[in-house]
């Protein structure tokens, strides 16, 4: 008798059939104070980007993922307790029960019969227990681009006009990446395009943009010869102009050939000798929330037609029961600290613009909170003062990457309520390091940036309850982490713990919880995380003067996990382990 699977996780449709039970619920916002802050305002003032996507999705190249049911069909081994999405997951027939041809990280999901009928098949090939999974996205606007999306045809088969074929591309063009953003130059190549910019590349290679012609290796050749610029930057710019035009004109193509070719760059089958940039496909799958691609499949194994998604941002999808567990463990540790930050940031009467207007919204992005902080006192000549580092970043060009590293990696995951603070400490936590560095004592940095922090924070309004708060965090703390998280030094690990304790009855919360302190501890690393992570090839850096952005150097790298992200910018400590937060 064929094996059943017995297992349904986050399942809405019940357990009715005899062989499933049901554990979980999706979160629906039962308890508003869990609200991340794209939960609580997903259009971030609604830009022109987030309308785009609004209207691509109407237009049916994108689909919300979390709207669908979705399931993952597997078999439990022997033994094994628990199962959860793994970011490193590789369908290339390894044990992992996600065996495929496409040999990239990914994760197959589709409606809830074919998934069981994919773990039946699995159960009685593999042994073990068949298990179903309901799969979603901790990304409340994650959608998949469907692969067979037409620009002639609609969603439900009616013709499209030219003008309503234009509109399409208009929008795709509006949630194109930067270049240099999408894929940064590496370091040493930093000032490589200041005198030839990419778009020059065109003309020089006798080509249009926007059209079916497309860079490949002679021009890449051609363009060296003429502008003396090294091979290897003018072929990522070429490969990362290609792809963001392909985007445009043929979006189901692009996103086929990113999944066919992930492991392996090779010439598309349909544009001979193009050249394509993955880098810059996943950057625009992050500016547009995409983690998958939906595609028709035929499947000899269990004789069935269906749609299926293909999900390769596996950092943002689980189980729906996981997921659930995980807001709830979040908001456990830092909920209390939300909570009293609020009730603290709320009584504050300050009035001035950069403490009302730009500080207490959770979605002000990162280059705008360093330079409005610049129109504050004479703080414009302090963040463009060389930051006193082997790499001459300024103080402006740190700090917006420091607050880049938190926003990409944990501010849609605190809750909303916390990243006011978060944007607050990692604005200030080297504001005193110029002067330091000018008066020959980087050694004694601690005192001056608690000295220009406390000055930066009365000249927006901030109390002085919240600067102290914030004082504490970015100089003792920081200390401990460094000496605790870095060095491996366990008496300073008890002692931040301590002084996080400390920290908290300061702020109001009584008698402190071990998870209470867990949260506050949280908070410390996120920041030691961020900052560290500013001296590694994951953190990207924009030049003030020339917008052209590029990955740093390595100092720090071996302090961190090797990235998993599509775009390689995600961080992750070593010595931080089961965080919470990863």
């Amino acid at each position: 008798m064929a094996k059943r699977p017995e297992a349904v996780s986050g399942s809405k449709t019940g357990g009715k059939t005899g062989w499933e039970s049901v554990s979980g619920t999706p979160y629906a916002g039962k308890a508003p104070e869990k609200m991340t802050r794209r939960e609580a305002n997903r259009d971030f003032e609604r830009t022109e980007g987030y309308k785009a996507v609004q209207r691509l999705k109407a237009a049916g190249l994108l689909k919300d993922f979390n709207s669908d049911e979705m399931y993952h069909g597997r078999t439990a081994k022997a033994g094994e307790t628990g199962w959860h999405v793994d970011r490193h997951y590789d369908n290339a027939g390894n044990a992992t029960g996600h065996a495929n041809i496409n040999k990239v990280a990914a994760l197959n999901v589709a409606e809830l019969s074919v998934a069981r009928d994919y773990a039946r098949l699995r159960s009685n090939s593999e042994g073990g227990r068949g298990e179903l999974h309901r799969i979603q996205s901790s990304d409340p606007d994650a959608v998949v681009i469907d692969r067979h999306f037409s620009f002639k045809t609609g969603p439900n088969g009616e013709k499209r006009t030219a003008a309503e074929q234009a509109k399409i591309r208009e929008d795709l063009v509006k949630t194109m990446p930067e270049l240099t953003d999408a894929v940064p130059l590496d370091f040493a190549q930093r000032k490589a395009l200041d005198k030839t910019p990419p778009s020059a590349f065109y003309k020089i290679a006798g080509k249009k943009p926007m059209t079916e012609q497309y860079f490949t290796a002679d021009d890449v050749s051609k363009i060296c010869k003429q502008t003396g610029l090294e091979s290897t930057t003018v072929r990522k710019m070429c490969e990362a102009l290609n792809t963001r035009q392909m985007l445009v004109l043929d979006p189901g193509y692009a996103a086929r050939n990113f999944l066919i070719a992930r492991k392996e760059s090779k010439p598309t089958e349909k544009y001979p000798g193009a050249l394509m940039s993955q880098e810059y496909f996943a950057s625009w799958s992050q500016n547009t929330h995409t983690i998958g691609v939906s595609r028709k499949v035929k499947s000899p194994n269990i004789r069935r037609s269906f749609r299926a998604s293909y999900l390769f941002e596996l950092g943002k999808v689980d189980s729906a029961e996981n997921l659930e567990t995980q807001k709830e463990s979040r908001w456990r540790r830092t909920g209390r600290v939300a909570l009293r930050m609020e009730r603290l940031m709320g009584r504050e009467k300050s009035d001035t613009p950069y403490f009302q207007r730009v500080l207490r919204n959770p979605n002000t992005d990162p280059r705008k909170l360093v330079e409005e902080a610049k129109k504050v006192g004479d703080y414009k000549k302090v963040f463009e003062a060389d930051s006193g580092v082997k790499e001459k970043y300024t103080l402006q060009e740190h700090t917006e990457t420091v607050l880049r590293n938190f926003d990409e990696n944990y501010a849609d995951k605190v809750p909303a309520k916390l990243v006011p603070l978060m944007h607050l400490a990692l604005l200030v936590h080297d504001i005193g390091k110029p002067e330091a560095a000018r008066n020959g004592e980087r050694s004694n940095q601690k005192v001056y940036n608690d000295k220009e922090a406390r000055r930066f924070m009365q000249q927006i309004g901030v109390g002085p309850h919240t600067s102290e708060l914030v004082r504490g965090m970015i100089g003792h703390a920081q200390e401990l982490t460094t000496n605790g998280y870095i060095k491996g030094d366990a008496n300073a690990r008890a002692e931040l713990d301590r002084y996080c304790s400390q920290m908290l009855v300061r702020l109001g919360v009584q008698n402190p919880t071990k998870d209470d302190i867990g949260g506050m501890r949280d908070l410390c690393l996120m920041i030691q995380t961020c900052d560290s992570a500013a001296y590694t090839t994951m953190a990207r850096t924009r030049d003030a003067k020339t917008n052209i952005t590029y990955r740093n150097l390595g100092s720090f790298n071996r302090t961190f996990m090797n990235p998993t992200g599509q775009n390689k910018r995600d961080i992750r400590m070593k010595n931080i382990s089961n965080w919470v937060w990863d």
